[in-house]
C-alpha cells in the first residue's frame, strides 16, 4: 500500500495569488518529521481544492506551474536527486477530454482520477490515452 499526500488550494486562495504559500507550507508541515527513507514510496498529489468534483480542472500550464513548484519544494528539502525521481500526480476533475494535455507537462507524472474512474468507458479512455 502507497499514501498519498494530496495538497492543493482553494479557490479564494489561488485568486488571492497564495497557491505557492499554501503550498509550500502543507509540504514542509505535512512531511516536516519525515526523512527521504520514510517517505521513499510517498505519491504527492497536486489536488486543487477548487478542481475536487467540480468540474474545473487547472488548466495544463496552471498545474504545471504548480508541478514545478512542488517538485522545487521538495528538492529544497528532501534533495535535487530525490525531487528529480519522485513521481507527482494531478488530480482534480481528470477526464478523457483533459488527461492527454495534462500528461504532455513535464512535471506532472501521472493522474489521481476521482469520479472520472466510476465510470468504465470514462477510465478506459484515460488510461488508454496515446
Amino acid at each position: 500500500m502507497k499514501p498519498i499526500f494530496c495538497i492543493g488550494e482553494t479557490l479564494a486562495e489561488r485568486e488571492s495569488g497564495q497557491t505557492f504559500s499554501v503550498l509550500e507550507r502543507q509540504i514542509k508541515q505535512g512531511l516536516n518529521s519525515f526523512n527521504v527513507s520514510d517517505i521513499r514510496h510517498l505519491v504527492v498529489a497536486y489536488e486543487p481544492v477548487w478542481a475536487i468534483g467540480t468540474g474545473k480542472t487547472a488548466t495544463p500550464d496552471q498545474a504545471q506551474e504548480a508541478h514545478a513548484f512542488i517538485r522545487s519544494t521538495i528538492g529544497g528539502v528532501f534533495g535535487a536527486e530525490f525531487a528529480s525521481e519522485h513521481a507527482i500526480l494531478y488530480g482534480g476533475s481528470v477526464n478523457p477530454e483533459n488527461i492527454a494535455s495534462l500528461m504532455s507537462r513535464p512535471d506532472i507524472n501521472g493522474a489521481l482520477v476521482g469520479g472520472a474512474s466510476l465510470k468504465v468507458d470514462s477510465f478506459l479512455r484515460i488510461i488508454l490515452y496515446p
